[in-house]
């Protein structure tokens, strides 16, 4: 597959599957797909690999970019469960569950 071409729609449904998947096989099974297809692609298809890359880079950024009226005093505990290395889900619910915390006293 040549890396200036689009994908298609089915390596596109393939890379949100993997973002989205707790599994290779529901990654395949989601984008209804072989898994030796997947790894196939994942293994050869710069292009598939590209763009996998991009989309994780993405998430990545949306899931750790600070709120903006955030408290310092949640400041540090966001950060520092942002910075994990766990799946984009776990690091979302991190990031809401760390707004859920309560306001230190800094209600002057």
């Amino acid at each position: 597959m040549s890396e200036t071409k689009a994908l298609t729609p089915t390596r596109r449904r393939a890379v949100q599957a993997l973002l989205s998947a707790a599994s290779f096989e529901e990654a395949a099974e989601k984008a209804r797909i072989r898994p030796e297809t997947l790894w196939r692609w994942l293994g050869h298809d710069k292009g598939f690999q590209r763009s996998l890359k991009e989309e994780r880079r993405k998430l990545r950024a949306a899931n750790c970019t600070p709120p903006k009226a955030l408290p310092r005093s949640l400041w540090r505990r966001w950060r520092r469960r942002c910075r994990t290395r766990r799946s984009p889900e776990v690091r979302v619910e991190a990031s809401k569950a760390t707004l859920k915390l309560p306001l230190s006293n800094s209600t002057s």
